[in-house]
């Protein structure tokens, strides 16, 4: 006879888990409270298996001592927070698997069901820790609210279950259908926008991920073919797309490099294939929801972004610049000669020549850059992961694109406007959000107060150098 142990604080939690486990199984169940008489339980009779929740548990290495003792050969479930972080510590610990304690009591039962009998997923063979991990992320991504949470959980499992020491997740731009990097990890020095690609052409990984099968790259060999700027460090390489009905929504990246022995096994790549395959549906989802969530952050006017949403994203890529070492500037164009057409045509004119100026610019800009009317006939440009000298390009194709051509043609007017712009860029012009709007907007005010229809780039920030980076 099967021997379970529940080591549960909570009486509802162990009251409904024991019953069911009499009911459905011939097994003895023992239910306890603490972590003195679970020890002492299983001293006395072994284990098959304990479910323990976080609480109860003191002295790790005693649960694993009985548990995987000669008498006790079974399984270590613990219950706790829903955290890859917490879940990886504990299976560190010796845990075999890790569930979520906002799970429901009856999927705790289907879980345990799943271990004690034969798994019905392709994982089946696959080590428990595996098992685990695709547990997490199931059920915590089911009520995860926080899309750039969702990604950091979504590659921070991958590199644990992979055992990766490079990684990065790609994603389709939901307007642009470009593809770019979500997430990385396994750098600690500053990295390029490219650094997330592991060497390999973003057509190369278009058409791979297309393909909605896993592309292994084994040897340093097949890398280095496939690769256009192959790094020396990296050994294999796999490639897994992540599908959502008929069309790619993006995919994962993970290397291995020279530094530790060992390849993605057979049965790794498996795990990985069934949870790139789980991730489709989520990560949909999470970004319909993020679209949705867009539409309360556009001008009404102008179809850009509003100030409550420049305030948002400034900051979130501001904290992204700082942990990817990366580049973010800031332009901040102001139209010189609007107030002549509001005086001269109306404001009705005005208001339709700042759509027009509007839909212009973000036409000029990338997927990823942001176009936001910060007030009036003001207007910012955010670009991530872009240095100075590539916002100058981007600032002179804003220009021009104002300048060479009339505006409200199809109202019967030929109306020529001029801009001002100034460039900032983090963190050379400076460290905060104040400090970079500050800086793009002195040399914006610069140019305008002097020639006009030009670009300046800012002055380091003052306070600068007292600053910590």
């Amino acid at each position: 006879m099967k021997l379970f142990l529940l080591a549960l604080p909570d009486p509802e939690q162990r009251s409904q888990i024991g019953s069911t486990l009499l009911e459905e199984t011939n097994c003895a169940v023992e239910v306890v409270e603490d972590e003195e008489a679970a020890l002492q339980w299983m001293r006395a009779n072994g284990v098959d298996l304990a479910l323990a929740h976080t609480a109860v548990i003191r002295d790790p290495r005693l649960w694993v001592q009985l548990i995987k003792s000669d008498r006790s050969t079974g399984y270590w479930i613990v219950i706790g927070p829903g955290r890859v972080d917490v879940a990886v510590d504990w299976m560190r610990r010796g845990a075999d698997y890790y569930i979520d304690e906002t799970t429901p009591a009856d999927e705790v039962i289907r879980i345990l069901r799943s271990i004690w009998q034969v798994p019905p997923r392709p994982w089946a063979s696959t080590t428990r820790t595996e098992q685990t991990l695709l547990q997490v992320i199931r059920e915590i991504s089911r009520s995860m609210d926080d899309f750039e949470k969702l990604l950091n959980l979504v590659i921070d499992v991958a590199m644990e279950i992979g055992q990766a020491d490079y990684g990065s997740l790609l994603l389709y731009h939901p307007q642009t259908a470009r593809l770019e990097v979500a997430q990385q990890r396994g750098h600690s020095a500053p990295a390029d926008a490219t650094w997330g690609l592991l060497g390999l052409s973003l057509t190369t990984l278009d058409e791979w991920f297309q393909m909605d099968a896993p592309v292994f790259l084994a040897t340093p060999n097949a890398y280095h073919e496939k690769a256009d700027a192959p790094r020396p460090e990296i050994r294999s390489l796999l490639v897994l797309p992540i599908h959502a009905g008929p069309r790619p929504i993006g995919g994962l990246l993970l290397a291995k490099t020279f530094q530790l022995p060992g390849n993605f096994t057979q049965n790794t790549v498996q795990v990985l294939q069934t949870f790139a395959s789980d991730l489709g549906p989520v990560l949909r989802n999470a970004l319909l929801q993020v679209q949705t969530q867009e539409l309360n952050f556009k001008d009404d006017l102008t179809d850009a972004y509003n100030r409550r949403y420049f305030e948002y994203f400034l900051e979130e890529e501001i904290r992204r610049s700082e942990r990817f070492g990366a580049r973010l500037s800031v332009i901040f164009v102001d139209l010189d000669n609007l107030k002549t057409v509001n005086e001269k045509y109306g404001h009705m004119m005005g208001s339709k020549t700042l759509q027009e100026v509007a839909h212009r610019m973000i036409l000029a800009v990338r997927g990823s850059d942001r176009v936001v009317r910060y007030g009036g006939d003001e207007f910012c440009v955010l670009l991530p992961e872009t240095d100075t000298q590539g916002a100058l390009q981007v600032a002179e194709r804003l220009r021009s694109e104002i300048a060479s051509r009339p505006f409200l043609t199809g109202d019967g007017l030929d109306i020529y406007l001029t801009a001002s712009l100034g460039v900032a860029t983090y963190p050379t012009h400076g460290l905060t959000k104040e400090e970079l709007v500050q800086a793009a907007d002195r040399a914006m005010y610069e140019v305008k107060s002097t020639t006009k229809n030009g670009i300046r780039v800012a002055s380091p920030f003052p306070t600068r150098t007292a600053r910590s980076s």
